[in-house]
């Protein structure tokens, strides 16, 4: 299993089980969530998942429904974190129309890759931030199956952390 698919790619795309070394608490906690929830089966299912015991991430999560990839990518639920880093909640509308990131193209493998090959993706970035500081961002992708054969939903889940 390769650790990291090689493409014109500005920040490293890593996968299970390679990221756990070197991804924050937030991502580790969240996908070990994910992972309980998800048992013998590929992803777990929307319904498995509980607000409640999702209270740490709910800020940096994201809920994307796959009506179809790549133009029928529409959010759910975008958390505090999420809607204050596009400046507007982008529920209801299209990745297209209210994706975050440098490179559209980039965050569209990312999907294709947690939608088609069913795959839970990790990236980490390291950007400079309004005020100059440094920020590292990382942000996963872990599919979710109604019927257990389609990835129906993406969670995401994003942490931004500045470094003096």
């Amino acid at each position: 299993m390769p650790v990291a698919i090689q493409m014109k790619q500005a920040h490293p795309r890593l996968f299970h089980p390679e990221f756990l070394d070197r991804c924050g608490r937030g991502i580790r906690g969240i996908f070990d969530y994910w992972e309980a929830k998800r048992g013998s089966r590929f992803a777990p299912t929307r319904s498995d998942l509980d607000p409640v015991e999702m209270k740490a991430w709910l800020p940096g999560v994201l809920i994307v429904d796959v009506v179809s990839y790549p133009d029928q990518l529409v959010y759910r639920l975008a958390g505090t974190r999420a809607v204050s880093m596009r400046g507007s909640d982008p529920t209801g509308k299209t990745v297209l129309e209210r994706y975050f990131g440098t490179d559209r193209d980039e965050i569209l493998e990312n999907y294709r890759l947690a939608i088609q090959d069913r795959r839970v993706v990790y990236e980490h970035d390291h950007n400079p931030s309004k005020d100059g500081f440094l920020e590292e961002s990382e942000t996963i992708f872990l599919p979710l199956s109604a019927d257990g054969e389609i990835v129906d939903k993406v969670l995401v889940y994003f942490e931004i952390r500045e470094r003096p």
